[in-house]
């Protein structure tokens, strides 16, 4: 039996990529800081064999690299014990007028009204 490596030049891409996706569920950790970090730590595992191939699959690890620290630094800003959700919540967040949000915070903000206004 062949294994995915021998299936697929991919493989490797495959597995960092999925390995890097468990970052999502931070959304549903006690501590999501840690778990975020749990799985920038988990990186190297997945993208040794991608990292000594050099060029662009140095390029790809570092990109997933980069995109979990600035995931985690958001999450340790705001959400450093999860998600809340309250009426409260909802009230800020339509009162909110910060000029300085850039346009994909406003995008998420108002998305984020409107799931708040179904539950």
């Amino acid at each position: 039996a062949k294994t995915l490596a021998e299936c697929s030049p991919l493989a490797p891409h495959c597995a960092l990529a999925s390995g890097a996706m468990t970052a999502l569920f931070w959304v549903m950790s006690a501590d999501p800081p840690r778990h975020v970090r749990d799985t920038l730590n988990a990186l190297p595992v997945f993208g040794t064999q991608l990292h000594t191939s050099g060029g662009h699959h140095r390029d790809f690890v570092a990109c997933f690299v980069g995109l979990l620290r600035d995931l985690l630094r958001y999450v340790a800003r705001w959400h450093p014990c999860g998600l809340a959700w309250s009426l409260a919540a909802r009230d800020r967040l339509q009162q909110q007028t910060d000029p300085s949000l850039s346009e994909f915070d406003k995008v998420m903000r108002d998305r984020l009204l409107s799931l708040l206004d179904i539950m």
